[in-house]
């Protein structure tokens, strides 16, 4: 019997974590209420997240996050909320409290992302220099995929 995948139902109503990896670089990201992709299998995930939950505890690590993408998620977050609102009105502990979770997940090891309402993915968060556990690591399901992170103007 082949593994059950997410009821679409299930999904849109929740903002699941979710991991893969590419190569040797380990992702996490946050649903969103979006479909999860195919490739992630509910026992698998579910599986992962139990290891990841526990690991989190003792994650202890430096992380790099992408307060471009960041600052632009928390917008459209509160542009669909209440109207428009200007930039530099955002304030820091509305930017920490966002960025979180993501956080977390970088300190164990992940390049952490969302995923907006239009089904692109962002990197929040990513690790400064670890790696997820290696049994963690075996665990993820491998995509071929490439994934190029948007990253501030002045680093083009």
């Amino acid at each position: 019997m082949s593994e059950m995948h997410y009821y679409a139902n299930y999904a849109d109503a929740r903002d699941i974590d979710c991991f893969f990896r590419v190569r040797d670089v380990a992702y996490h990201f946050a649903s969103n209420g979006q479909p999860i992709p195919q490739f992630i299998t509910r026992k698998t995930n579910i599986a992962v997240q139990d290891a990841v939950y526990e690991a989190l505890e003792n994650a202890k690590g430096d992380v790099v996050v992408n307060d471009v993408v960041v600052r632009e998620m928390i917008l459209r977050e509160i542009t669909s909320a209440e109207g428009t609102v200007l930039e530099h009105r955002v304030p820091v502990e509305m930017i920490n409290d966002y960025a979180e979770s993501f956080k977390a997940m970088a300190k164990l090891g992940f390049v952490s992302m969302d995923l907006d309402d239009e089904g692109v993915y962002h990197v929040i968060a990513k690790p400064a220099g670890q790696h997820v556990p290696e049994n963690i690591m075996r665990m993820l399901p491998e995509v071929g995929a490439e994934i190029r992170e948007k990253v501030k103007e002045d680093e083009r």
